[in-house]
């Protein structure tokens, strides 16, 4: 699916919250999922540790969606977790799963 062209066509005003756990590499090279809050404005997503955190500082994470030709696709076909996705941007593909399927379509 091609989430941010799809959500650009839409509006450049778009706007969604909430929880969606990212799978991170560890330093031993463990994989793991980490919960984050999420914040799509317009072409701009960021994570922050928790949505306390939004109006305080600086976000952990920031992506340009427009600038990277950001897009979706499904979690890897070997998973058979609906609620996972991936986010290609900028040559990087980030896993991310919501807590349900539906959540997932809604960030999709």
């Amino acid at each position: 699916l091609a989430w941010a062209a799809l959500f650009m066509n839409r509006s450049m005003n778009r706007s969604l919250d909430g929880w969606l756990s990212k799978l991170a590499t560890t330093r031993s090279g463990t994989s793991m999922w980490q919960r984050r809050w999420f914040v799509l404005s317009g072409d701009r997503l960021q994570y922050f540790n928790s949505p306390g955190d939004v109006g305080g500082g600086d976000a952990k994470w920031t992506l340009e969606l427009s600038a990277l030709g950001a897009s979706t696709s499904d979690g890897p076909a070997d998973q058979a977790d609906a609620a996972r996705f991936e986010l290609l941007a900028g040559g990087q593909a980030y896993s991310l799963r919501a807590d349900s399927e539906v959540e997932a379509e809604m960030w999709r």
